[in-house]
């Protein structure tokens, strides 16, 4: 009879536990490290192709927010935006995905596919990740950027770097105006898919806050040199 009570107290305690646990609040996912967070938001910024807050409409600014959403990022007005973004976010996806295309696929850097390395022919595939567009040759390469991207998107910007540093117009960096490999090895510094050639790390910043005033120097400087 002992036993018997026994046996009902514990199963008794174990149906208190799970009637408990089913109403225990629901731990909410760990916040990620915001500098995790700020490295994804600057992977993606360089080439980042609307101008215009994807919610209002309103001209991007300085004082723009840059937010992730599904790892992907967005750039709106304000932070009163930011959740109209997170709630329309395939249509804003949509709009990232058509922009990158289209400015992307004229100065595309690769004639094979960034998986297989097949010539891309009449089949190719576009595929979009974060900003960038990959061409890959055919739909089982797509599922296969989607889970190595971080191996697509090197080989994608080695690409961008060699194809623009064959004819690069300066022997200066174009931050600082001193000469590459007087402060050690010059630093091929990609910038969305823009190559800026500076004399040290230090210059980086001034081409994320000033990138199309610099590249427009590039520009006169490659035509001068022609």
């Amino acid at each position: 009879m002992n036993q018997l009570r026994i046996l009902v107290a514990a199963m008794c305690s174990a149906l208190a536990l799970l009637v408990l646990s089913a109403f225990a609040p629901i731990q909410d996912k760990p916040a990620e490290d915001p500098k995790v967070q700020a490295a994804k938001i600057l992977a993606q910024k360089g080439a980042y192709p609307l101008k215009k807050c994807a919610v209002s409409g309103e001209a991007l600014d300085a004082k723009s927010v840059d937010v992730l959403i599904d790892e992907r990022l967005v750039r709106v007005c304000c932070n009163d935006c930011v959740e109209p973004a997170r709630k329309d976010k395939e249509k804003i996806f949509k709009a990232i995905d058509e922009a990158v295309i289209a400015q992307q696929t004229g100065a595309y850097p690769l004639a094979t596919c960034v998986i297989s390395g097949e010539k891309l022919g009449d089949g190719a595939v576009a595929v979009v990740q974060g900003t960038y567009l990959l061409r890959v040759c055919c739909k089982d390469c797509v599922a296969a950027v989607r889970k190595a991207p971080e191996e697509a998107l090197k080989k994608l910007q080695t690409a961008y770097i060699e194809k623009q540093k064959a004819d690069y117009p300066l022997s200066t960096c174009i931050v600082a105006d001193e000469a590459l490999g007087s402060m050690g090895e010059p630093i091929d510094y990609l910038w969305g898919t823009r190559l800026y050639r500076l004399c040290c790390g230090g210059c980086r910043k001034a081409v994320q806050k000033n990138a199309d005033e610099l590249w427009a120097k590039l520009v006169a400087a490659r035509a001068a040199k022609k």
